[in-house]
């Protein structure tokens, strides 16, 4: 199992199931957001019953670069149930 590195950030508990990519494109500042075209934040605030909705969500939380404007610091997706910014090139490590 892997351990989030130092700096990861709760974005989204799994409690909201299949709507976390919704949710995550309705709720994040997309002017932080690169790599994201605009047709995937359309897809995605769909929700789920859209046809591409989980491909484009694969898609997006693969390649999403987000940006805290005020720390300027640069963030991957993960998830693992819960949705996390984690910082992007930080080392993670293996526990056990």
């Amino acid at each position: 199992m892997e351990t989030l590195p130092d700096g990861s950030e709760l974005y989204l508990s799994d409690a909201r199931g299949i709507y976390i990519p919704r949710d995550f494109a309705l709720s994040i500042k997309r002017e932080c957001v690169a790599n994201v075209r605009a047709e995937d934040w359309e897809i995605l605030a769909t929700g789920p019953d859209h046809e591409f909705y989980w491909d484009t969500w694969s898609d997006v939380e693969r390649d999403a670069i987000i940006t805290n404007p005020v720390t300027g610091v640069v963030f991957c997706l993960y998830q693992d149930g819960d949705l996390w910014l984690a910082p992007k090139d930080a080392e993670w490590s293996e526990s056990e």
